[in-house]
């Protein structure tokens, strides 16, 4: 089954969801992420009742009525509230206290709840082979003290399914984080499959923590009772956006008590704008022990495993993100803000040479640009029939490393030449007017001599912009309006650039204007037109045909 997830009342596309398809018990049967388009495809099993359930970060969950798959049209449509999660009456103060999340306060309940669609999110990202990873990994070995290298290697992995994992959980839950083998330890970080077990619920307990820039932490710790190796630690999230940023644990019950030092580590995460969260970074430092007369541990130094994502590629091999530089990740849609453009238009980032054909869902990536801030711009294919350069349809900041994301909208023939005639705002209910001059096989007209004359009381003032600024081959921009008054008429003359067009801009409505096209060399009138500026049509185009 198909469909679509919009906003209640607006109708605008909710995009990066995870949709989840649950049977007449509640029982998930397929999920996936929403696209571009707030559209997506999922699988039923059976013909029985369904509910679809919408998750998304920052606002309340949503579930339908109950329906069955085969009697839905071909697009059906889901509508789930705006309904943002509120961050009023959130007590940091009153939910210190460690319980379990299903006992525990609100508040903590509250924020689990985001970090975990976070991590739901996280893991269903691998589950579906949505990106392959190049990964950096290094190995330091530290002195006792932690702060001088004594040792240092690196490799590089290509094409991995994932940046790492973590052993099953039930050995986890029975054996420890910290495991002992023939000659040494294997110390094991905990992922997303591993934080939102049932298991792993169940034997930790959790409490809330102020952090630093509007953080609230959700730190947890294992119960008393547990008698193997553990973590606890605290999941930082971004209070404005409710964002996973990152992980940061430490490990407990470990043999050597405080010599063992500080043993942990931290897991950064990153979300994508189409809605999947990837690992960005992490990071395990683990005591290196050495056993003393009576069977004493002493530390004699650390080893450290970091590992950086170092470009991600999607399942068509199209690289997303890179960390020697930035990525621009964006959905254009079409004029009206809400659809995708009805057929792929092109988004270039002004002066870097680099443009991109927009997928079906409307979205697009431009990576390995260098940082600072573009200007994108969306080349409609009617614009380009015309000639027109594409207005600045956004302008981002890009930084190393990082994927930032961007709107734009398809530009209408309104929005082009409101950007060639100087940029909004224009004037409110003025129109402007745009020729083209070709001979009769169509061939444009360069050079050829344009008179625009109109009623002189008129209160006319538009910018003397001859033509929509593009330059030749040579980088020069032809052309500009002569005016004059004439008794009471205005005339403006101006001449063709070599895609033979003319523009007018600012025509204010009820105006009567007059055209003459003729050659430059004489003054013979070749085609002559009379044209009244009507309200509401923001911009006309015109073919003018010039006999040989």
């Amino acid at each position: 089954m198909s469909g679509v997830v919009v906003e209640k009342d607006t109708g605008t596309p909710v995009r990066g969801a995870m949709l989840i398809l649950t049977d007449d018990g509640g029982v998930p049967v397929d999920r996936t992420l929403t696209d571009a388009a707030g559209r997506f495809v999922v699988h039923a099993l059976s013909s029985g009742p369904h509910r679809v359930e919408v998750e998304r970060i920052g606002y309340a969950e949503w579930s339908t009525a109950p329906f069955r798959p085969g009697n839905l049209g071909p697009d059906f449509t889901v509508e789930v509230p705006p309904e943002a999660v509120s961050l009023e009456g959130l007590r940091v103060e009153g939910a210190r206290r460690c319980e379990s999340i299903a006992q525990g306060q609100p508040a903590t309940a509250r924020v689990w709840e985001e970090v975990r669609k976070a991590l739901s999110t996280e893991s269903y990202t691998r589950e579906a082979g949505l990106y392959s990873y190049t990964l950096r990994r290094f190995t330091r070995r530290l002195d006792r003290s932690g702060e001088h290298v004594l040792a240092r290697a690196s490799r590089t992995s290509e094409r991995m399914p994932r940046a790492f994992a973590a052993g099953p959980i039930d050995r986890l839950m029975a054996r420890g984080f910290v495991q002992s083998t023939d000659s040494s330890s294997v110390f094991y970080a905990p992922d997303a499959e591993t934080l939102i077990s049932a298991p792993f619920l169940d034997t930790h307990c959790f409490s809330l923590r102020e952090g630093p820039s509007r953080r609230i932490g959700l730190a947890f710790e294992p119960v008393p009772d547990r008698a193997v190796s553990e973590i606890g630690g605290v999941l930082w999230v971004d209070s404005d956006t409710w964002e996973l940023e990152r992980l940061e644990f430490h490990y407990q019950n470990l043999l050597g008590g405080r010599e063992t030092g500080r043993a942990g580590g931290e897991v950064g995460f990153m979300r994508l704008p189409n809605g999947a969260w990837i690992v960005r970074d992490w990071r395990i430092t683990m005591p290196m022990m050495k056993q003393l007369l009576r069977g004493r541990l002493r530390r004699v130094g650390y080893t450290e495993e970091i590992g950086r994502t170092w470009l991600i590629a999607d399942r068509w091999g199209k690289t997303v993100v890179h960390a020697e530089s930035p990525t621009i990740f964006g959905v254009v849609t079409d004029s009206t803000g809400d659809l995708p453009p009805p057929a792929p238009v092109v988004v270039s980032a002004v002066g870097t040479g680099r443009a991109v054909t927009t997928d079906p869902d409307g979205s697009f990536v431009i990576p390995d640009l260098e940082a600072g801030w573009h200007t994108l711009a969306v080349q409609h294919p009617a614009l380009s029939d015309w000639g027109l350069p594409a207005p600045v349809a956004s302008t981002v900041e890009a930084k190393l490393g990082e994927v930032v994301q961007a709107e734009a909208r398809v530009p209408t023939l309104a929005h082009a030449l409101a950007a060639s005639c100087g940029g909004p705002p224009r004037l409110e209910g003025t129109v402007a007017y745009l020729g083209r001059i070709v001979a009769p096989g169509g061939m444009p007209r360069g050079g050829m001599k344009v008179v625009a004359r109109w009623p002189g009381e008129s209160d006319y003032s538009g910018p003397a912009v001859p033509m929509p600024s593009v330059a030749d081959e040579k980088g020069v921009v032809s052309g500009s309006w002569r005016v004059r008054t004439d008794g009471d008429y205005t005339t403006a003359t101006t001449t063709t650039d070599w895609r033979g067009l003319f523009l007018l801009c600012d025509l204010p409505p009820g105006l009567d204007l007059s055209l003459t096209v003729g050659d430059a060399a004489d003054e013979a009138i070749a085609v002559a037109e009379s044209f009244r500026v009507r309200s509401g049509t923001g911009a006309v185009t015109e073919t003018l045909i010039v006999p040989e």
